[in-house]
């Protein structure tokens, strides 16, 4: 099977498409994980695929919330809005209809398994911005690539951080501390592309301190000899990111030909924040030449002219490349140019 690359556009929905098809086409079973499920035809799409038998495995945050790095903690057994927040309710009606619904409090990744034999990684959110208009990007994974990524979503999915329950009246919650054993994921990428992060500071990923696609962005940007594009929602904390912040500092100094690319549709106080921490990783004379506004983007890839990586994780350094549960890919040099020619594309056309 050929791993095909995708993009999401204003003029073109085939990530999109390749999600409906793996979920219709899906005959034995279906793994997903995503930061939100709010769009009810991904829903109802679900939903008949349990109902012609195919076993459905769900894993969340029900959190559900981009600028989740504002926000204090909100206790998991308050009520919750149901006309405010469609994430709730929609993973209730799955659970209430026969799918396995669990939830990490640590996940922000967005994959797709079907029946073990396809999967995807990809930057888009199971909401309508997301599947019908944001610039996203997606890629087929395969072989041994699969393999980890299945594996990964089974130890997530069997150590849930919280389950949930309904007592007629509201919505419940049941939470569990199991810590997840801190070498459990060792072998992942070893014998395949697949890049993650596993690691976080209080919740059942603690003892993990796995951070590929962290260094995997490092080691692009200081090998490249021509240009890099690095894409992105938000850059918050990017300083706060040596390895990355050393590796643009040594490029500039090379002259390599520097894209980096940014989304104009966040909070008035986030987008600031980006273009603040912009500024302070090129030099405020830079800012202007080298960092563009990429209207309503949410996909995620950094490139060079000879390496690419895609994956669902901000280039930011709170949330994404050294905590949280994220997952990439590296590229084929297929997908790489093929990537670089639809974002300049998009990027050229606004839409």
């Amino acid at each position: 099977m050929k791993q095909k690359l995708y993009y999401n556009s204003k003029l073109n929905s085939e990530l999109t498409n390749r999600i409906f098809e793996l979920i219709g086409n899906a005959k034995s079973y279906i793994k997903t994980a995503n930061f939100f499920f709010q769009d009810s035809k991904l829903n109802d799409a679900l939903l008949k695929a349990a109902e012609r038998g195919v076993a459905i495995f769900v894993l969340s945050n029900l959190k559900g919330d981009e600028e989740r790095g504002n926000k204090i903690d909100q206790k998991i057994d308050q009520k919750i809005d149901s006309e405010t927040n469609p994430h709730i309710p929609l993973l209730h009606n799955l659970y209430r209809n026969g799918i396995h619904v669990h939830l990490n409090n640590d996940l922000h990744a967005k994959f797709l398994i079907s029946d073990g034999e396809a999967g995807l990684i990809m930057s888009a959110n199971y909401t309508a911005n997301s599947l019908y208009g944001n610039p996203e990007n997606g890629v087929d994974i395969v072989g041994t690539e699969l393999k980890d990524l299945e594996y990964l979503f089974d130890v997530l999915f069997m150590n849930q951080e919280i389950v949930l329950s309904e007592d007629g009246n509201k919505y419940r919650y049941l939470s569990t501390s199991k810590a997840i054993e801190s070498n459990i994921f060792k072998d992942i990428g070893k014998n395949s592309n697949l890049v993650f992060t596993a690691k976080s500071y209080k919740n059942n990923l603690r003892n993990c301190s796995y951070t590929s696609i962290y260094t995997t962005i490092a080691e692009i940007i200081n090998s490249a000899k021509q240009y890099i594009v690095m894409v992105s929602w938000s850059y918050k904390s990017v300083c706060d990111l040596p390895l990355i912040k050393e590796a643009v500092s040594n490029a500039i100094k090379r002259g390599i030909d520097i894209k980096i690319l940014y989304s104009d549709k966040m909070s008035p106080k986030n987008l600031a924040t980006t273009e603040r921490e912009l500024s302070l990783l090129v030099g405020n004379g830079k800012f202007q030449s080298l960092c563009k506004k990429f209207h309503e983007n949410h996909g995620k890839c950094v490139l060079s002219e000879h390496q690419g990586v895609i994956f669902s994780a901000n280039i930011d350094g709170k949330n994404g490349l050294l905590s949280g549960f994220e997952i990439g890919c590296i590229l084929t040099e297929e997908q790489r140019d093929q990537a670089n020619n639809r974002i300049n594309q998009i990027f050229k056309d606004g839409k």
